[in-house]
């Protein structure tokens, strides 16, 4: 009860489910994945001509997503028009995500909106699938998925949920690791990794910070976040957030209304940072 109180359910019988970290609650899953699955997954990616170096953004829709020696993969996103374009990347994603609303026990609650919309206050939904490769030498540097208060406020959102399939193996380099939990998790082909990266309450949890070290050969992720509109400012505590039915605009959309409003003279300063288009950022891209 206290992690559905804190943070999300989840099924603690779910098939490979290990628990890594009780608090914060961080866990594993096994074969999550078959391995066909993941090669499958892979070769779409590779065969979509989408993938670009990856950007880092200061987390909120208005941002400069620029790219950088922090983070230095490649990664495509799966939003809702290339998941029209492409069946099978749409039946893969679609049965990640399935699973993923499984072990979350999504089932036994409601306020879940449709994905790649921006959520209405309280809601919880599936923000696009990222799929990202790290060649050797490649990293993300230390990072919190979790959004401070004010990034929230002019976000709409908050992520709740970081859930990271490996796609490939990994004997060495590459792991995922929580400095300050003390522990790695090395890259195992249909392992799933699950951690909460805020409270209830919206509030961002700062010991999820995480970084992919450096890869020694090529490794490939897919990372499913779930996001929570945003009902209120996000306060200091650790309360629960309350679920609201509905869904808001599509958020490219909103994201293309915040950009026709922002001042010409941000848009030039933006420019310069290495700013991407709002449809490739996307409602996951980061």
């Amino acid at each position: 009860m206290r992690l559905q109180q804190r943070y999300l359910p989840v099924d603690l019988a779910f098939s490979g489910l290990r628990v890594r970290n009780i608090d914060p609650p961080v866990f594993t899953a096994e074969r999550f994945f078959a391995p066909e699955e993941c090669a499958e997954l892979i070769a779409l990616a590779q065969e979509s001509g989408m993938l670009q170096a990856s950007g880092v953004g200061a987390g909120h829709a208005g941002a400069a997503y620029a790219t950088n020696s922090r983070r230095t993969s490649s990664s495509m996103l799966a939003d809702p028009l290339t998941l029209a374009a492409n069946p099978r990347l749409r039946a893969l994603c679609g049965a990640l995500q399935s699973r993923a609303w499984r072990l979350l026990c999504a089932g036994e609650g409601k306020g879940w909106g449709p994905q790649g919309r921006l959520p209405a206050p309280g809601q919880l939904c599936y923000e696009s699938l990222q799929i990202a490769r790290y060649e050797a030498g490649q990293h993300f540097l230390p990072h919190e998925d979790g959004f401070p208060a004010e990034l929230v406020e002019q976000n709409g959102f908050q992520r709740r949920a970081t859930l990271l399939v490996y796609l490939n193996d990994a004997a060495a380099g590459g792991a995922t690791r929580f400095e300050q939990l003390g522990f790695a998790v090395q890259p195992r082909a249909g392992t799933a990794l699950l951690f909460f990266p805020a409270f209830a309450d919206g509030s961002p949890d700062a010991r999820t910070l995480h970084q992919g070290e450096d890869a020694q050969d090529t490794k490939w992720i897919a990372q499913q976040w779930v996001a929570c509109g945003a009902a209120a400012p996000v306060p200091s505590g650790n309360g629960a957030a309350a679920a609201a039915p509905g869904a808001g605009p599509a958020f490219e959309e909103l994201v293309a209304a915040r950009a026709r409003r922002r001042p010409a003279d941000k848009r030039n300063k933006k420019k310069g940072s290495g700013q991407g288009s709002d449809k490739q950022r996307g409602f996951g891209g980061r």
